[in-house]
């Protein structure tokens, strides 16, 4: 079992002020001896347990004290100038902000819109309604709430919060009766919608009738006679530790999406470890370009950045904006919002097209943008696997070492690289346990602790962090725990013999079961991805009445002029890989591989293209699918 993070540099440790006051600069580090560790833990489970309740606005009282000393600015949004000019000198935002005061000033506001809404009992009309009104308490109702990234997604997630309700962030990308599935799984009362997302909802309202469905009206905040005051310390409302605030849906690559409970106390240390860990304070600037119905979005991106007092701007993904914002050559909207960008948060699939598009731009271009991005703070990968190919890549340019983490929606963050320094940040490893989280990896058939490095195993976490259950699902919570309460990840890894650990796939998805062997298909996309005429690929395990299952592997090439073979697939790949491990099919796609909102592959629907050999040849003009090589031998055979 490891706890903690172990590394280069003891912290200036005094027990007694870890989590009442904030830990010292040098954690900052990550580096946390076993008995520190301990201490950090036991330091936590006190508090929680000498603390019945936790403010639902405990998790903001930094943006609290912020928005009563000074004005910084806490969210920023953009509007879009010719965004479809494929020329990255031409496009331009402009930009929006919003200070701490005016967060949660409109927030109060909205948070009484809200109860009176709920309660059917609007006795004042809208310009009345007003942060110092008393906000009766909802009884732990659900709330859903489709917003785009923006001021007003914040505004109702601390609304809800205000209200003592639990709130359900639900994606713009999914079609309605991927939107109804949420609202009816959850059993909400209310959703809250920004007004041009009405056509994605309006099917159900007939159809929902014990849902009230509740458009977002801006002319309340604007129409306000406070709203240039800058809000004192209002009462905060208290909650019990273990109520739930936010229910996250599983992205369902096995199975129906299940909501994930966070209870206040959950968040808290997760906000609380990464602050640190990751070394987050009031100077930072992030720029957001993740969906915010995921715990990378939400959580690491956005909730981190407010609990620490920093600056967040939202900005719908385009590989030629990003650039320009990363590189600050904007230089009137970093004047406006008073600081540079230093932060990034960003999917495996969102680097490799910042990659793409920096290799098509002009020398001379590039050598700015590289020369720029080297005064960035933080930048972090997540959500799925960093082909090695992405992390040497982008080191390159940039001169950055990405840090890769390790969390999933029930745990929020387990394991991260170090923060510094960087040198410590090792490729195609996703680190060590984070504070207050405990890890281990089990034998997959007797169940026994794995204590050698190397041995791949299941992954099982145990901390405050973990979530509280799934949303109405009692069995299947109590299936995914063991009977001493360890999280079972579902998630197959190792560690080296320097103790950081490495995530070889889901169990159920990436792990190949051939000839005996377990084979994780992440380390073979590795391998593909460094093919220079590769583009993206993925690799299944495909039914095989010999073998159990055969490698095969969908791989999309950079240029459609592009030719490979599976016999040079097989060459390239065995220079790194063993023959049991070379794929034995191969599709070449003419599309993108389809993904879910946070740039996973869904796998399983992919095996079937294969079961579709015999149709292709049928249909020699298919205009997706190009064609299937295959290999009568397996590779272990060879």
């Amino acid at each position: 079992m490891r706890k903690g993070f172990l590394s280069c540099k003891p912290l200036n440790f005094q027990k007694s002020s870890i989590f009442s006051e904030g830990w010292r600069r040098e954690s900052f580090i990550m580096s946390v001896l076993p008995w520190q560790y301990q201490a950090m833990t036991n330091a936590y489970q006190r508090r929680l347990n000498h603390t019945k309740y936790i403010s639902s606005l405990k998790i903001f009282e930094k943006a609290l004290i912020t928005a009563s000393r000074n004005n910084n600015v806490a969210l920023v949004t953009n509007e879009y100038h010719q965004m479809n000019d494929p020329n990255p000198n031409i496009h331009s935002t402009t930009v929006l902000t919003h200070s701490y005061s005016d967060l949660v000033r409109d927030s109060g506001i909205y948070a009484n819109m809200i109860t009176e809404l709920y309660n059917n009992s609007v006795g004042e009309t809208k310009s009345e309604w007003d942060v110092t009104k008393s906000i009766k308490i909802l009884p732990h109702s659900r709330i859903c709430f489709l917003f785009d990234p923006s001021y007003e997604y914040v505004i109702t997630l601390w609304s809800i919060w205000r209200t003592n309700a639990v709130a359900v962030p639900l994606s713009t990308s999914h079609p309605t009766k991927e939107l109804k599935y949420y609202i009816e799984d959850c059993k909400c009362d209310m959703v809250i919608y920004q007004p041009d997302k009405n056509h994605l909802l309006e099917p159900l309202f007939a159809e929902l009738k014990n849902v009230k469905f509740i458009e977002f009206d801006n002319s309340i905040l604007s129409r306000n006679e406070h709203q240039h005051e800058v809000p004192q310390v209002i009462d905060l409302k208290r909650n019990e530790k273990d109520d739930g605030c936010l229910i996250i849906y599983t992205s369902g690559t096995t199975g129906n999406p299940k909501g994930v409970v966070y209870t206040y106390s959950n968040l808290l240390n997760q906000l609380d470890v990464l602050v640190n860990a990751w070394g987050w304070n009031e100077k930072d600037h992030i720029l957001h370009v993740l969906p915010l119905h995921h715990v990378h979005g939400i959580t690491n991106a956005l909730c981190c950045a407010l609990y620490a007092g920093a600056t967040v701007q939202f900005c719908k993904f385009n590989p030629n904006i990003v650039w320009k914002k990363l590189t600050n050559i904007e230089k009137e909207n970093v004047e406006k919002i008073g600081k540079e960008i230093n932060v990034f948060m960003a999917v495996p699939t969102i680097y490799v097209k910042l990659i793409h598009l920096y290799e098509e731009l002009p020398k001379d271009l590039q050598e700015k943008y590289s020369t720029e991005i080297k005064r960035m703070r933080l930048m972090v990968s997540g959500s799925s696997a960093l082909p090695t190919p992405v992390f040497s890549k982008w080191q390159e340019i940039t001169s950055h070492a990405l840090l890769e983490r390790y969390g999933m929606s029930e745990i929020g963050m387990a394991l991260s690289n170090p923060y510094t320094p960087q040198s410590k940040r090792k490729m195609g490893m996703v680190g060590f346990p984070l504070p207050t989280v405990q890890v281990k990896i089990i034998d997959f058939e007797t169940r026994e602790e794995i204590t050698s490095p190397n041995q791949p195993g299941e992954l099982l976490v145990l901390g405050p962090s973990v979530f509280k259950e799934y949303f109405n699902r009692p069995e299947a919570t109590k299936k995914t725990f063991t009977s001493d309460g360890w999280f079972i990840t579902g998630d197959t890894a190792l560690f080296d013999e320097e103790g950081y650990y490495k995530i070889c796939g889901r169990t159920s998805v990436d792990i190949i079961k051939s000839g005996g062997y377990k084979i994780s298909s992440l380390d073979i996309e590795r391998v593909i991805l460094g093919m220079s005429k590769v583009k993206e690929c993925a690799v299944v395990g495909i039914h095989d009445e010999e073998y159990g299952e055969r490698i095969a592997a969908i791989v999309v090439l950079r240029h459609s002029n592009d030719t490979l073979t599976l016999e040079e697939l097989q060459e390239f790949c065995s220079k790194e890989l063993a023959r049991y491990k070379l794929p034995t099919r191969l599709i070449l796609l003419q599309q993108e591989i389809p993904k879910n909102a946070m740039g996973k592959v869904s796998k399983k629907p992919l095996a079937s293209l294969f079961e579709q050999t015999e149709a292709q040849h049928k249909r020699p003009h298919d205009k997706h699918l190009q064609h299937v090589l295959h290999s009568p031998h397996h590779g272990g055979n060879k």
